[in-house]
């Protein structure tokens, strides 16, 4: 019984082991798309600076991307694989 125990928990620790790789690739494939997207959109629109709007305090609500660059993701990124 100890044996099926330490197998189990050796599973348990591989399969979540696995799960943590496939979830930082996935995150990395989005984040390159996502900044490739980001280097388009401010290229074609003479943009200079792209900031999270976490890091600003006050701005200007015209100059907010975000609806522009989503509809982008959204279309370019339809599923991620995990592997």
């Amino acid at each position: 019984m100890q044996e099926k125990v330490v197998k189990f928990n050796n599973d348990v620790k591989k399969n979540k082991n696995d799960l943590i790789q496939k979830n930082k690739n996935a995150t990395e494939k989005i984040l390159s798309s996502l900044n490739s997207i980001l280097s388009n959109y401010a290229s074609k629109n003479s943009v200079h600076i792209i900031l999270q709007k976490k890091h600003i305090v006050i701005g200007r609500e015209d100059l907010d991307i975000t609806s522009e660059i989503l509809g982008t993701v959204n279309q370019k990124i339809k599923n991620i694989k995990l592997q």
